[in-house]
């Protein structure tokens, strides 16, 4: 019973809009179907075989609905049409998803929802047209502050030689040393190193005048005995003529006391006579 139901329907359709309008309804039904089954490319197609009879118009919108499902959001930008909502929502991703191009293309979102309010209620235009007006607002501030930002850069930039130049010359006159005096300095740097230099040499000269007085003294040293042993020597002689001349005194006193006992001994014999 079900089946003879659609096979009736289907007759009644074919008389009233005639084959090719019964064969795009069926179109529309498949594309519709191809699309939520996330087959995109082959629902497109099908849209795309619509473009031309009496559901181009369908066709259309389905098609844009299958592209943004899709996340095609540029092909939709290109599409002329009445589906000013969807285009609107397109706009606004391209804006998050571009830097370069972001506030242009809030711009043109926000245009595309007050076509859209114009021919509808619908709260929804009205929320996404608040949500894309407030992200605008973030963007120009933004943007005004990083205009701000390179602003102060190259004034900063073009006072920073200046301000070196300055810089230097502060350091310089701080400084107070003219290159002049700073060469006299090397220079005096340069003889005292060198009087280091000789100052280094002084322990060698020591140690070899060291080594000399060293040796003089052991010549000295090894001379001492001999000395020692003349002036023993020359005592000795001393000490031999002063004995030989007690000797000769005694010897000689000897004698004159034998002189005077012989002396003395006449003179009795003289008185006795």
């Amino acid at each position: 019973m079900k089946k003879i139901s659609i096979a009736l329907i289907l007759s009644l359709l074919v008389i009233y809009i005639g084959y090719d309008g019964a064969r795009g309804y069926m179109l529309l039904k498949k594309g519709a179907r191809l699309s939520g089954a996330r087959e995109y490319d082959k629902a497109d197609e099908v849209y795309d075989r619509l473009a031309v009879g009496i559901f181009s118009r369908e066709a259309l919108r389905n098609k844009v609905i299958n592209l943004y499902r899709a996340g095609r959001y540029e092909e939709i930008t290109k599409i002329e049409g009445e589906e000013n909502f969807i285009r609107g929502n397109s706009y606004s991703h391209l804006g998050e998803q571009s830097n370069s191009v972001r506030e242009e293309n809030y711009k043109k979102a926000l245009e595309e929802y007050r076509l859209a309010m114009e021919e509808s209620s619908d709260i929804n235009i009205k929320i996404n047209y608040e949500i894309v007006m407030k992200k605008l607002k973030d963007q120009e501030q933004k943007q005004k502050q990083k205009e701000e930002k390179q602003k102060e850069n190259q004034e900063q930039n073009k006072d920073k030689p200046q301000q070196e130049q300055e810089g230097q010359e502060k350091k310089d006159q701080n400084s107070g040393e003219p290159q002049g005096d700073k060469d006299n300095q090397d220079m005096e740097g340069n003889s005292r190193q060198g009087d280091s230099s000789g100052d280094k040499e002084a322990p060698e000269d020591k140690q070899k005048g060291s080594s000399e007085n060293g040796d003089n003294s052991s010549s000295k040293d090894s001379t001492s005995p001999e000395k020692e042993s003349d002036e023993g020597d020359l005592h000795r002689r001393e000490a031999m003529t002063i004995l030989e001349g007690l000797e000769r005194n005694e010897s000689q006193a000897f004698k004159n006391n034998e002189r005077l006992e012989r002396t003395l001994g006449g003179e009795e014999e003289d008185e006795s006579w």
